[in-house]
């Protein structure tokens, strides 16, 4: 519950929202917020620590990147979020530190490669999630047409990096609130 205070907190200074307590407190009360305490708080945590992330953004960049970094340990809401950020080098490298050390402890320690480290939650989740009649996603569908799971992954990256891409140049917005969403 803390996270998600925090988070309303630093959106509200954010854009100087004024938000009556009862809309907050709905918001708490909401069927996805009571999903996602039930489900495990790695959702908020990370939510939290991109909020943060914006909130230092302007002022002090690495320090925000690092945020931004420990929030990613959530892959699915920290890659893609990463490409929202203010990508100079210094931001890539402070974003990068935390997954790459987490990966490089966990190839050192249960002798895999760093690359396989890296793509191991994504497997976990392809594995738990599993293929199912009338369910589907692009991985999964490139990876049915009979390529080596590396060339998959290697055109569903390149997929996602051309959207955001072309969200970046075509879709600009200045509005820090509107990329996050």
């Amino acid at each position: 519950l803390s996270f998600l205070a925090a988070t309303l907190w630093i959106f509200h200074r954010q854009k100087n929202i004024g938000m009556p307590l009862a809309l907050a407190l709905l918001f708490l009360c909401a069927t996805p917020t009571r999903n996602t305490l039930g489900n495990g708080q790695l959702s908020l945590a990370s939510l939290f620590l991109f909020a943060l992330y914006m909130n230092y953004a302007d002022r002090r960049p690495l320090l925000a990147a690092a945020l931004a970094s420990l929030g990613s340990v959530k892959f699915t809401l920290g890659v893609p979020l990463f490409f929202q950020m203010r990508i100079t080098p210094l931001t890539v490298v402070a974003f990068a530190a935390i997954p790459l050390a987490a990966a490089l402890y966990w190839a050192l320690h249960f002798n895999l490669s760093v690359f396989e480290a890296l793509f191991l939650p994504v497997r976990v989740a392809t594995v738990t999630v599993g293929p199912r009649v009338g369910v589907g996603d692009f991985l999964m569908l490139v990876r049915d047409a009979g390529l080596p799971p590396l060339a998959a992954y290697a055109i569903a990256g390149a997929v996602l990096l051309a959207v955001v891409l072309f969200q970046k140049a075509f879709l600009a917005t200045e509005d820090r609130l509107s990329l996050f969403a």
